[in-house]
């Protein structure tokens, strides 16, 4: 008992004292009388970041401050100063997104509404390849990563964008953009170390080939600890994952501009089976701790050529593969082949018109379990779009309407079209108003579509003494969700340094799905049981509303500070009890003398009322050192503000895991380049 008394104690005295060095040490620091180096804050100021070519909102390069859409872009200097330690985790930093961790490995993720574990209105994208998947609806954060350094920047729309991204680019799109191998020419190691984050390590290394391409390979390694759960017993939810790749960049000409991205990666989810039935008599419900395996990768050719008058084509196709194994649920497969065309030129002195065509492959494979059967278990598919946009200049300089339309043939819901109209009006280079209607389909998923039927033991008895067992079932006629989207937006940049930017919303949302149940039954085959079936259907309509407001300024030349509140209204229950109502947060970067950066990032994150999540204050902080230009040290702590707190609990109709609790963490990080 003393043994354990005192390893506790020093535990948390240990972490204590971290805190108090976060927060001492900057400020004797910034005692001394010595000037500080502010080369690394000075490399991207305000006007650069609102000069910043993007290109998610319209397919072609745009300044950031001009985009007629409610876009943020983290870029690869915000990721390295925030500390955090893969993908989901830095959308954090992101006005309006509603980020919450619910596992070790499994986060959920959305914009303005619908959060869930599988937030099937969000489409994500790297390097413009969807990771999305067309089985849950939803992106399997687990398995997408990238080595962090490699990044250029994340592009994040908040709103719809399905005129040029398609289905399901509903209530977002967020586009992960890569470096060109010409910026990575030189060797990286990175290796973490913490109480969570038990090991991560990164290596690459780039190179020339030839003296018209160059190259870079890389390889990632990581295992993340268990978290606990709501009892506070060990979640068995460890999280390891190794993955390697490469990227080729060969401009063979002035015109043509190729690249080549490749990866493969195997690893494991732990998680604790919570109500799994493996069969009628005895209903017997799985909660054995157990690891699923993942594997998959991906190839990807892109083909840019651009032509003397301006004009330009460019040509991308992609393959991925993806196994799952969900221990007594399902052994899953899934294998992509994805082309797509597009085609940009000048019609006059004021339209700029861009077009294409994709079409998109897909075969996947379910195995079948007692709990989840799919019919047909093994299907092939395609899906067909056809896009047209005219960007058109009323008044050079001043104000710009886009109009524009995705037509779709999938192989659920039929044809599928989705049009919008933006203006943009840039009085002068200091302010930009905008405004958008738009259209957007979620198209059904797999599971869907068809004979899905989930057998789930609601209780292991019941007033009779029978076991109770949940039936989901899919249907042939499912529809699309809909949404009509309303959005109105200002940017400005007052004097060097301060950016303000605020957009409102306004969601109408039509056949959303629905699963009523019906009246419970008995069954006496193989033995005695009630039956509760669950009908999808598409017979919600619902609307949604908000504002978010973010803020950048550079207080001094050393120092930054970036703000940002979202206020969110749903008129039902179901979809406002699953996001916060506010959340806001505050990101200070910092330049010290000798070298030091001292970050911190409080996030603030109103309850849950649907979940019974109360809300929490989430702090983060972050010391680094750079004593040379390749050479990086940091210690980052975080969820300083409490030992533990919920995130979301929530299941879905595919998830069987429970919830757990994330914990604070402290690790520190060697970045060495050679």
């Amino acid at each position: 008992m003393v043994t354990f008394m005192s390893t506790k104690f020093f535990r948390f005295t240990l972490i204590e004292l971290v805190m108090v060095i976060f927060l001492l040490l900057p400020t004797v620091i910034l005692a001394k009388d010595i000037p500080v180096d502010a080369t690394d804050l000075k490399e991207l100021t305000l006007d650069d970041l609102m000069e910043m070519q993007i290109t998610s909102v319209s397919k072609r390069a745009e300044p950031l401050f001009d985009s007629a859409a409610a876009i943020h872009v983290i870029t690869g200097d915000d990721i390295r100063r925030s500390g955090f330690n893969n993908i989901a985790e830095a959308l954090r930093m992101v006005p309006g997104l509603q980020v919450a961790r619910k596992t070790s490995s499994l986060w959920a993720i959305t914009s303005r509404g619908f959060n869930d574990q599988f937030s099937n209105k969000l489409l994500v994208m790297i390097d413009g390849r969807p990771i999305y998947t067309p089985i849950f609806s939803g992106v399997f954060w687990g398995s997408k990563d990238l080595v962090l350094e490699d990044i250029e920047r994340i592009e994040v729309i908040r709103g719809p964008g399905a005129t040029l991204w398609g289905a399901n680019a509903v209530n977002g799109v967020i586009n992960i953009i890569s470096k060109n191998s010409k910026k990575t020419q030189d060797g990286l190691a990175s290796v973490v170390v913490g109480n969570q984050d038990q090991g991560i390590g990164s290596i690459r290394y780039g190179g020339p080939l030839g003296d018209l391409a160059t190259y870079r390979v890389f390889g990632k390694v990581f295992k993340r600890d268990d978290f606990s759960d709501e009892t506070g017993k060990e979640a068995f939810d460890e999280w390891k994952v190794a993955r390697g790749g490469f990227r080729i960049d060969w401009d063979p000409n002035e015109k043509d501009s190729l690249f080549f991205d490749g990866n493969y990666y195997k690893g494991d989810l732990g998680n604790k089976n919570d109500t799994v039935p493996s069969s009628f008599s005895p209903p017997l419900v799985n909660s054995e701790t157990k690891r699923d395996p993942i594997e998959g990768g991906h190839f990807l050719v892109s083909w840019i050529r651009t032509l003397e008058d301006g004009s330009e084509f460019k040509t991308q196709f992609f393959y991925d593969r993806e196994e799952r194994s969900i221990e007594n649920i399902s052994d899953i497969e899934l294998d992509r082949f994805d082309f797509d065309f597009q085609h940009r030129f000048l019609m006059g002195s004021n339209h700029e018109i861009i077009w294409g065509i994709n079409n998109r492959t897909i075969s996947d494979k379910f195995g079948d379990s007692f709990a989840l059967q799919v019919v047909p278990n093994n299907r092939v598919y395609n899906h067909f779009s056809f896009f047209a946009q005219d960007r058109l200049e009323l008044i050079q300089d001043l104000l710009s309407l886009t109009v524009g339309s995705k037509f779709t043939l999938n192989r659920f819901s039929g044809v599928e079209i989705q049009p919008n109209i933006r203006f943009a009006l840039t009085p002068d280079s200091q302010n930009t108003f905008w405004g958008a209607v738009s259209r957007a389909v979620r198209t059904p998923s797999r599971t869907e579509d068809g004979g899905l039927s989930q057998a789930r033991v609601r209780a292991t008895s019941t007033a009779i003494g029978l076991p109770l067992f949940v039936t989901s079932l899919g249907r042939n006629d499912f529809k699309s969700e809909k949404l009509t989207a309303y959005e109105l937006g200002y940017r400005s940049q007052f004097g060097k340094s301060f950016f303000l930017d605020a957009v409102g919303f306004f969601n109408h949302y039509d056949d959303l799905r629905n699963a009523p149940s019906g009246n419970s039954f008995l069954e006496t085959s193989p033995s005695p049981h009630l039956v509760l079936p669950i009908f999808l259907s598409n017979s919600r309509n619902e609307d949604t509303y908000g504002v978010e407001v973010s803020s950048q300024w550079e207080v001094l030349d050393y120092w930054k500070l970036n703000a940002s509140f979202t206020w969110f209204e749903a008129s039902s229950e179901d979809i406002d009890g699953n996001v916060p109502d506010t959340q806001w947060q505050i990101r200070s970067y910092l330049d010290l003398p000798y070298k030091f950066e001292f970050d911190f990032g409080v996030y603030f994150v109103n309850g849950l009322n649907g979940q019974n999540i109360p809300s929490y204050t989430r702090l983060d902080a972050r010391l680094g050192w750079r004593p040379t230009e390749k050479l990086e040290i940091s210690l980052v702590g975080q969820n300083l503000q409490d030992p533990e707190h919920s995130e979301f609990l929530s299941g879905t109709a595919n998830n069987f895991f429970e919830p757990t609790q994330v914990q604070r963490s402290v690790f520190g990080k060697l970045t060495w380049q050679f």
